[in-house]
């Protein structure tokens, strides 16, 4: 009975056998959490401006920022969103708490495309079809 006792006494101290690792780590988890969502909104602004920099056929009408800021395994807030009020316009930025900006611009397919210089695009392909016409003329 002494034995009983004294080891439901050490159990109860103990805290029931659980550290209070798990409850700190998850603390710091959420605190965590918090700070990138903070630094996700204050980060917005420089966001819209990197997009506008992109849309270069000034496609962009309106963006929207979804509203989960999480942090990716590599430690980086990651901030997503869409442009002109359709989904399939998608976009996700990578922010690095230490650089203050925004470290990478990630376009869904769609959005890409209208990033691209059409004008440019089409005076590369003519210029890329001559170059196939005129090698095709040096070969007979």
């Amino acid at each position: 009975m002494k034995y009983a006792s004294l080891l439901a006494l050490i159990f109860i101290l103990t805290g029931c056998g659980l550290s209070p690792q798990p409850i700190n780590a998850r603390q710091e988890q959420v605190a965590e959490q918090k700070e990138a969502e903070r630094y996700g909104e204050k980060m917005k602004p420089a966001i819209k401006e990197l997009l506008k920099e992109e849309d270069i056929n000034h496609f962009i009408t309106s963006i929207h920022f979804d509203d989960d800021v999480y942090i990716n395994p590599m430690g980086r807030v990651i901030v997503a969103g869409y442009v002109n009020d359709n989904p399939k316009y998608s976009f996700s930025v990578d922010l690095l708490m230490t650089s203050k900006e925004v470290d990478n611009l990630s376009a869904s397919p769609e959005l890409a495309e209208e990033f691209i210089d059409k004008e440019e695009e089409a005076r590369l392909l003519k210029e890329a079809q001559e170059e196939d016409r005129n090698s095709g003329n040096s070969n007979e």
